[in-house]
């Protein structure tokens, strides 16, 4: 593994150097438009005396910086990396969706920007991706649910803050989570339900992907899913997944799924990852 890179100021903007080697990454901007020429970048280093030490040096360092006159054309590929919402808050150890999860998303997806990932898996219900039959991972379905007798009702607030994020970002893509579970689509994915009193995985790993119950529910969320995506004017730049590397042997599966949502998703690409093309 690489060292990891640690922001100078988390740390006082100090180092120990004590019988080993230190690394500092030095990274310089360069904004559109920006004047060609060559450019002087100086680092100060100050010694601070430790232990017995009194001695103190001063050190500057020198890079210089060539730029071209020249703008990188605007990307043409939409890129993805799947982006967890629950990974950050599991490795930030915070609340899902509490206010300083909000705060990690944000951060994690100006940084994805940055690096040129313009399209973002976005978790209208949990991505049923890399779970072991059985198992869940932590519930991040942006979409509230609620049975009341024969009807859904949905309350989008959380993918509207989350749609909000993405835009401010730079975000042009989005990648709609899948909708049947992984390696062979057998399974809904776990959908959490409030009904009644109860709130709990309605869906999941005991309802059969052909469950009629679970083709009545993507009947009644994916249309007022598209006028909600329609309503943030990202519509026309969504894709959406069925899941995740289908091989040969599930295509009569993936029929089914596809025959499903094609219909009611208005036109836009369904695109997955396959096994074996």
């Amino acid at each position: 593994m690489p060292d990891i890179l640690v922001p100078a100021e988390k740390q006082n903007n100090q180092f120990i150097l004590y019988g080993n080697l230190k690394s500092v990454w030095v990274e310089v901007c360069v904004p559109q438009g920006f004047k060609a020429g060559r450019y002087e970048v100086e680092v100060n280093f100050k010694s601070v005396p430790v232990f017995n030490s009194t001695e103190e040096v001063n050190v500057a360092e020198r890079m210089y910086i060539d730029v071209i006159g020249v703008d990188l054309p605007k990307q043409k590929l939409a890129v993805t990396q799947w982006f967890h919402t629950d990974c950050i808050a599991t490795a930030h150890n915070v609340p899902i969706y509490s206010e300083e999860h909000w705060t990690l998303i944000d951060s994690y997806i100006k940084t994805a920007v940055k690096l040129g990932i313009n399209m973002i898996l976005t978790p209208v219900i949990t991505p049923p991706l890399d779970t072991g039959y059985g198992n869940l991972r932590p519930c991040v379905q942006l979409v509230k649910i609620e049975k009341i007798g024969d009807k859904y009702e949905f309350d989008f607030t959380k993918l509207k803050r989350f749609v909000d994020i993405c835009k401010k970002n730079g975000v042009e893509y989005y990648e709609i989570s899948h909708l049947f579970s992984q390696w062979g689509l057998a399974y809904a994915p776990n959908i959490m339900v409030k009904e009644g009193d109860r709130e709990y995985y309605k869906f999941g790993w005991d309802v059969p992907s052909t469950s009629p119950e679970y083709k009545n529910f993507l009947e009644q969320l994916l249309p007022a899913l598209v006028k909600e995506l329609k309503d943030y004017g990202v519509f026309d730049r969504c894709n959406f997944h069925l899941s995740d590397e289908p091989q040969t042997q599930h295509l009569e599966n993936y029929k089914y799924a596809h025959d499903i949502v094609k219909p009611l998703i208005d036109g836009r690409p369904i695109m997955d990852a396959l096994s074996n093309i």
